[in-house]
């Protein structure tokens, strides 16, 4: 698989976002393993969470305390799960002040990776937050406020080289 990615040359990335709805206010949690699950994160994340609770736990306990799992991607999206190269993790707060990202490996070598968290609808600015870099198990976390200049909502772009990733918006729309 290795060595049909690399004769590819895929070098380019992927960037999609995507606005989902959602996770922006305080809101009660069920526990997955010993880490919360917003109450408002989709039936898909749930089932994610609950089928992994190591990567879940061991993700959000990179975030930090007081985080709830918000989403879980698989990417890249729309491959079988068995397939996925990563898994791009957003945690919140209860209070939807902040958000926290984790970009998993889930390759089983070391891959170049980066991870950029803005607050906002769009990516770059003074506030920011990227970690990038060579990484087996995971990029992150990185931490972004969830409160963007014309409202509440946040991005979080992955990137992995060799392998086509997704960028994902996460929040209500500014």
């Amino acid at each position: 698989m290795k060595s049909l990615r690399a004769s590819m040359g895929i070098t380019a990335f992927l960037i999609a976002m995507l606005l989902s709805f959602g996770a922006t206010q305080a809101v009660a949690a069920t526990s997955v393993s010993d880490v919360p699950v917003a109450s408002s994160a989709s039936e898909s994340t749930k089932n994610f969470a609950k089928s992994n609770q190591s990567a879940v736990a061991r993700a959000g306990h990179a975030c930090g305390g007081n985080y709830q799992l918000a989403s879980a991607d698989p990417l890249p999206f729309g491959v079988d799960p068995k397939l996925r190269k990563g898994v791009l993790y957003n945690y919140v707060t209860p209070d939807s002040d902040s958000a926290c990202a984790i970009f998993d490996n889930n390759t089983g070598v070391r891959q170049y990776m980066e991870l950029t968290s803005c607050p906002g609808a769009t990516l770059g600015g003074p506030n920011c937050s990227t970690d990038k870099g060579n990484f087996l198990q995971y990029a992150g976390p990185t931490y972004t406020s969830t409160k963007g200049p014309r409202g509440t909502c946040w991005v979080h772009k992955a990137y992995m080289q060799f392998v086509i990733s997704q960028g994902v918006t996460y929040g209500k729309t500014c």
